[in-house]
């Protein structure tokens, strides 16, 4: 699948419209975490009144960008985005330290827990082995 077809597919989280300009930010999962990437296009009405589409920008389609500030529009909320998926990673990352940390009796507890359950593991192959000398062999 080509890009194009997996942002057409997921679709944008965010539009910014500045008359016929449309900035649109698309969030794509990176190894780090997410990203956004951003995508700029026109729209605008045949004599038909059939809608297109394109991605090639004149001279006037750059100043209307610059004039309605759709580009630091667009970076700007992809900022934010991305800022709000730092704070969400932090605060579950907080919350995963505290709930790894117990309590020094809760610890014990586990610790001896582990190490019980580690024991019968150990000595699971040599019962299995006893189990199957002692059952009668059916012929």
């Amino acid at each position: 699948m080509s890009k194009d077809e997996k942002q057409k597919r997921d679709g944008p989280v965010l539009k910014v419209h500045g008359g016929p300009i449309t900035g649109s930010i698309f969030q794509n999962e990176g190894q780090n975490g997410p990203r956004f990437a951003a995508t700029f296009d026109k729209s605008w009405e045949d004599d038909d009144g059939k809608r297109h589409y394109s991605s090639s920008f004149t001279e006037i389609d750059l100043k209307i960008m610059q004039e309605k500030k759709v580009i630091e529009k667009t970076r700007t909320l992809m900022v934010g985005l991305r800022h709000e998926q730092e704070q969400m990673r932090e605060v579950q990352s907080q919350a995963t330290q505290k709930l790894a940390t117990l309590p020094p009796e809760q610890q014990a507890r586990k610790d001896e827990y582990i190490q019980q359950r580690n024991k019968r593991r150990e000595d699971a192959p040599a019962r299995n082995r006893e189990q199957r000398r002692e059952a009668p062999r059916e012929r």
